[in-house]
């Protein structure tokens, strides 16, 4: 009878812990996605300037990581996973550049150049995509070791439009 009365404990247990951890995986990842206005439609270029829409689509790889954005190496914003961001820029030569966020960060520096004409608007998405992923069990623990690739893909606006409307603000 004891054994048991142990073993309904321990499947109690069990399913509480089990619903703490996903109840807090949850909450950590909600606070992870873009928070601001949803995208309606592309913001008025003035002729003296150029702007360029930074879009990031919605993905669990790297969800958690807002991703600096330098603008010849000035910190602009940060893209947050299933956000957008417009950045103004004056006509002209100009780096747009998505360095790592830290040491542990597996995504490698995204990085555009180009001359940008006055009164234009540009358009470039920024994707990570998990290449390799290997768990190594070392007793109780696991190390994993793994690695991304990072691409900016540039866009027309016609393409970039249906994406941008399922992305929000990043800059808020």
């Amino acid at each position: 009878m004891l054994i048991l009365m142990t073993i309904l404990y321990l499947m109690h247990m069990r399913k509480i812990y089990t619903s703490t951890i996903f109840a807090l995986t949850l909450l950590t990842l909600s606070g992870c996605a873009s928070k601001g206005a949803k995208f309606v439609a592309p913001a008025f270029t003035d002729e003296g300037t150029s702007s360029i829409y930074l879009m990031r689509q919605s993905s669990f790889v790297g969800a958690i990581i807002c991703r600096p954005v330098l603008l010849d190496d000035i910190n602009v914003g940060c893209l947050q996973n299933g956000g957008f961001l417009r950045v103004e820029l004056s006509p002209g030569e100009h780096t747009l550049k998505m360095p790592k966020v830290n040491s542990t960060d597996w995504f490698e520096p995204a990085i555009l150049k180009g001359n940008f004409e006055s009164g234009k608007t540009y358009y470039a998405e920024w994707t990570g995509n998990l290449e390799t992923f290997i768990p190594i069990p070392n007793g109780a623990l696991t190390t994993v070791i793994g690695s991304a690739e990072t691409t900016l893909i540039e866009y027309q606006e016609s393409d970039a439009l249906p994406i941008l409307k399922s992305l929000y603000d990043s800059s808020n």
